[in-house]
């Protein structure tokens, strides 16, 4: 699902989603994830500009939580935080948020492939000619 998110954000224009750098032990996970909320906000609202899914935006909504997720796990990966997931059994609890982030993943996943990228590339080329068109016109209008 990553590769169709990076193809999405370049089709899109935006800056490509990276992860920070690990954070200390001591900082707490609200503060470690903002900066993954503010990038994966901006996808979101890019995505949503669009009017993808305007008639689902549970749909959105999914894709906004997975893709956040799974930069979270990415980050928490990184730094070790992770561990608790390694050990077997699995608890309820840990067994409830896997079957909860995995409730839309097949309807998301056709949702993306079929419609997401058509949709946005579609309207990619449009985007690109509205930047040439302001940066031909300020050039004319700026050799005035």
């Amino acid at each position: 699902m990553q590769a169709v998110v990076d193809g999405l954000t370049a089709m899109l224009g935006l800056t490509r989603l990276v992860l920070p750098p690990p954070p200390p032990p001591l900082v707490s996970d609200e503060a470690a994830v903002a900066p993954l909320q503010l990038q994966v906000a901006g996808l979101h609202s890019a995505l949503a500009g669009t009017g993808l899914w305007a008639d689902r935006p549970e749909l959105l909504a999914a894709l906004k939580q997975r893709h956040l997720a799974a930069m979270r796990d990415a980050l928490w990966a990184a730094s070790g935080r992770d561990r608790a997931w390694l050990v077997r059994p699995l608890s309820e609890g840990q067994l409830a948020v896997a079957a909860g982030a995995a409730h839309l993943l097949p309807e998301l996943w056709g949702a993306l492939v079929g419609e997401a990228v058509p949709r946005v590339a579609a309207r990619a080329g449009d985007r690109l000619m509205q930047r040439l068109r302001s940066a031909a016109g300020a050039a004319a209008g700026g050799g005035a």
